[in-house]
């Protein structure tokens, strides 16, 4: 059994390896309308979101979901409220 500090590790780890499902299920969700208009590919973010935590031993997929729900997510979210959707 762990100790305090392998406990507060694996948290931090825990809770960094939310972020990439966190993107994904967002970028899943939004209306292919939305991708359009910003022009985004949805598909290359799954990929790099889903492909970075899998094969990027986890740090490549949270680097890829920061970029997303900084960069990516608002100009979706902006979209969405200029279109209707």
């Amino acid at each position: 059994m762990p100790g305090p500090a392998g406990l507060v590790l694996m948290v931090i780890g825990l809770g960094l390896l939310s972020l990439p499902v966190a993107g994904i299920i967002d970028a899943a969700r939004r209306p292919s309308v939305q991708w359009t208009r910003v022009g985004v590919n949805r598909p290359t973010w799954v990929v790099l979101m889903a492909g970075g935590t899998i094969f990027g031993f986890g740090i490549l997929g949270v680097v890829a979901a920061l970029e997303y729900l900084i960069s990516v997510r608002p100009k979706l979210q902006m979209a969405a409220e200029l279109g209707g959707f």
